[in-house]
């Protein structure tokens, strides 16, 4: 019987934390060190800037992933009773102390880096935390911050190795088509929302709102073309391999109309292969 409830307490771990979730985000920060950096693929593996950075995104990552559950479980009661709070196998507290854990070794391990970095991490804790008490139930500031803290990433893989002037139009393009991602979300669940009367579907309607997800997805095409000038990208192969992300997020921000949840799947895809991009024109 122990045995098996800790293998059942094991498993809520590990859907608290989704470390495929931090994975990704770890990755992205480890790709905009190396966009940031002078140095080759195999140098800038070799150094340890790159790797602390990555390692205190897994720490935060999973810490607002526990976050977020701790501020969502009366909701999930009804919306996700399986999830490791609502189900019972794992105690609030738990949680609790996991995400202080969490933010603690990240912010501990970014004075390993330089001051950048620990201002970095300590403004995307703090945004993290906004979220989660005020701007979530906000709707639209709500989807500002996740755009913030998913551009901040690629913010925090550039001052992680001293170079975020190679990373910002990065970090924007990020911001842009997560932004556009995010209100798509909202418009896909705008019959059963009930807390969050200021998301830009309730204000605007569906129609209005799937407007302004459609401008921030062609911005960020139009912006696109820039990081080859803006850094060392090779342009002949950066630009062929942007333009498929940029095919991606132009049909997202017409296919959404017509289906949200198509438009958003066409959103993630093309932010894949923006990421994709930037490391074979990094090559």
């Amino acid at each position: 019987m122990g045995t098996s409830r800790s293998s059942e307490q094991l498993h809520g771990l590990v859907a608290l934390l989704r470390p495929l979730n931090c994975a990704m985000a770890a990755a992205a920060v480890l790709l905009a060190g190396y966009i940031a950096t002078e140095q080759n693929l195999l140098d800038y593996l070799k150094a340890t800037e790159g790797w602390i950075a990555a390692l205190i995104v897994l720490f935060v990552v999973a810490a607002g992933n526990a976050l977020n559950d701790l501020y969502d479980i009366e909701v999930d009661r009804v919306a996700h009773p399986t999830r490791p709070l609502t189900s019972g196998v794992l105690r609030p507290a738990t949680a609790q102390l996991v995400a202080g854990a969490g933010f603690g070794a990240g912010f501990l391990l970014s004075f390993l880096l330089n001051l950048p970095s620990i201002l970095t991490v300590t403004a995307a804790v703090a945004l993290l935390l906004g979220y989660e008490r005020t701007f979530k139930r906000q709707g639209f500031s709500g989807n500002v911050a996740i755009s913030g803290l998913t551009g901040a990433l690629f913010i925090f893989g550039g001052v992680a190795v001293a170079g975020v002037e190679r990373t910002w139009v990065l970090a924007l393009l990020a911001g842009l088509s997560t932004l556009g991602r995010e209100i798509v979300k909202d418009i896909e669940d705008l019959a059963g929302d009930r807390g969050r009367r200021a998301t830009l579907p309730t204000k605007l309607g569906a129609r209005g709102a799937g407007w302004v997800a459609s401008t921030a997805f062609l911005l960020a095409v139009v912006l696109s073309p820039f990081p080859a000038l803006l850094s060392e990208l090779t342009w002949w192969l950066f630009l062929p391999a942007v333009a498929l992300a940029d095919g991606m997020f132009i049909y997202a921000a017409f296919a959404h109309f017509r289906s949200p949840t198509r438009g958003q799947w066409l959103a993630k895809v093309g932010m894949i292969l923006a990421l994709f991009a930037f490391l074979v024109g990094r090559i």
